[in-house]
């Protein structure tokens, strides 16, 4: 990856290289990284893939442009498509088509933020994946 300014790997997955911020929670610290979205599905889209998300024959996805959050690169490069499965979606606000959003993104744990379907922009907090593969220490 050429100057850290890509935000996802060429299998889809988040690079290491966005925003990140880290909160205490316990006695543990969580890395969190930030990405802004700038581009998204509509909201029939969003609800079409919460309806279908728990479904084994069916799956329908999703797709955001992001960036990380603190990126100083400008241009196409710095944007890059993600692709995501909605599982929960709440109202933000009060105000159609702004949502509280959490999403599956394989190599996270966790994957929420908010997402405006009628501006198309909002922004993702990720938390990467801490799971260990107990069969790989055999």
């Amino acid at each position: 990856m050429a100057g850290g300014s890509r935000a996802t790997e060429g299998n889809g997955r988040f690079a290491e290289t966005a925003s990140v911020t880290q909160r205490k929670a316990g006695r543990m610290t969580i890395r969190i990284i930030t990405f802004d979205i700038s581009d998204g599905p509509n909201a029939d889209r969003v609800f079409d893939a919460l309806k279908y998300a728990f479904n084994p024959d069916i799956v329908i996805l999703v797709e955001f442009t992001v960036r990380r959050r603190d990126s100083r690169s400008s241009g196409p490069l710095s944007w890059q498509k993600v692709t995501a499965q909605v599982v929960d979606v709440g109202y933000e606000s009060g105000r159609p088509g702004a949502f509280a959003i959490k999403v599956n993104i394989p190599g996270f744990d966790t994957s929420e933020g908010l997402y405006d379907a009628n501006t198309r922009k909002g922004w993702l907090e990720l938390v990467p994946s801490t799971r260990v593969n107990l069969s790989a220490r055999r």
